[in-house]
């Protein structure tokens, strides 16, 4: 079953369509320029398995993490198949891996690259090798990305991706969230977040971090780190003199967190006209767990 670690990190590559090429760059390899989409990925072959017995049987439907198009769609100049990988790969994981490769290939009739996101120490170890397919000159060797080189969000080429590498380096290890440095380094870099995707990566960050690291974080957001996102909705609001905006904040950062909402909480909340309590009830839905901790006394 997918982790919360592997769907956050594929969710980076929707959310900004350059980040594959940006990494290859940052690996040293040439890549061209040009419109980045992303594609179907879906890299499926027949696959009856007649010759195995069923439970040996490999699936039809291959999938691969995601799939960037780089070029013009009628005639890419690049395909990049985008893996992340929690546990190190097996034998049928390096297989599919070939057969990504050669569907992709086959579809879009241009180069393709494999790059694959290892998210742990021994996994990036065993990625690093190379795979013999046992025919001659055929090899197949990864461009992987790891904790050791995930390139850090504060360089100046970087910062059209400073978000999705700051989330990226702590869902692969390369911020250790238990160090008060790094705790405020990712904050900062979480506080200049498009507000579009503040909620959820902060949101995936805690999630993903010890129970007291999570506590010392949250506490910093509700006071030195105070989200861009509602300190501008909030500051909108005052300067309407209503409660409108905060009432829309509110439920907004409950929807985003996938908190459920009852109807009699929601006439509750709109039934409240004191900003300050709606602003104090709107900071802790960003970390909360659930309703209980937003309406807490």
């Amino acid at each position: 079953m997918p982790t919360l670690e592997h769907e956050t990190t594929a969710q980076l590559f929707h959310d900004n369509h350059e980040l594959a090429p940006f990494l290859l760059a940052s690996l040293g390899l040439p890549v061209p320029a040009g419109e980045v989409t992303i594609g179907d990925s879906n890299l499926s072959v027949p696959d009856p398995g007649l010759a195995l017995p069923r439970k040996e049987q490999s699936p039809l439907a291959r999938r691969a993490d995601v799939v960037t198009i780089i070029g013009e769609t009628a005639a890419p100049e690049l395909v990049v198949v985008d893996e992340i990988q929690l546990d190190p790969p097996d034998l049928r994981k390096w297989w599919s891996w070939l057969v990504y490769i050669a569907v992709a290939g086959s579809r879009y009739l241009c180069p393709v690259t494999l790059l694959v996101l290892a998210l742990k120490d021994e996994t990036a170890r065993k990625c690093a090798a190379i795979f013999e397919t046992g025919h001659p000159r055929l090899r197949l060797e990864l461009q992987l990305i790891t904790r050791h080189n995930t390139p850090d969000p504060g360089i100046p080429r970087a910062a059209p991706f400073a978000s999705q590498l700051t989330v990226l380096g702590v869902m692969n290890g390369k911020y250790r969230l238990d160090d008060p440095q790094t705790q405020a380094y990712v904050l900062d870099q979480l506080a200049r977040t498009d507000p579009k995707l503040q909620a959820s990566y902060t949101d995936s960050v805690l999630q993903v971090a010890s129970e007291a690291a999570r506590q010392a974080m949250e506490e910093s957001m509700r006071t030195k780190y105070r989200t861009t996102l509602v300190d501008t909705l909030l500051a909108e609001g005052r300067a309407e003199g209503q409660a409108e905006a905060a009432h829309k904040l509110l439920l907004g950062i409950l929807a985003t967190r996938g908190i459920a909402v009852p109807e009699a909480v929601s006439a509750r909340i709109m039934a409240c006209t004191d900003t300050d309590l709606l602003e104090s009830w709107a900071l802790r839905a960003v970390t909360a767990a659930g309703l209980d901790e937003v309406f807490a006394e």
